[in-house]
């Protein structure tokens, strides 16, 4: 997420939000084999949330600062080393 943000921060937020709607498939407990003969429209109906998570600016802004911070982090520790060697 964190390049991704620096990158592509529209389609970040989109698929965020789209992310909000769904449970994802791990929490659905539900075979491999049993997941592939699903159709689409079966499959969308089986993922959808009952009740859809509201969209939290303040969440999505956490979530962003925390992944670039990760991305960039290795800038952080790399100034150091090349400052004292």
């Amino acid at each position: 997420m964190g390049f991704g943000v620096l990158t592509h921060f529209n389609e970040v937020l989109k698929g965020y939000k789209e992310g909000l709607l769904v449970k994802g498939i791990i929490d659905l407990n539900i075979p491999k084999e049993q997941i592939l003969n699903y159709k689409i429209e079966e499959f969308k109906e089986k993922i959808k949330k009952e009740k859809p998570t509201k969209f939290s600016r303040i969440l999505f802004s956490f979530w962003v600062i925390v992944s670039v911070f990760i991305v960039i982090s290795p800038i952080f520790l790399l100034i150091p080393l090349l400052l004292f060697l």
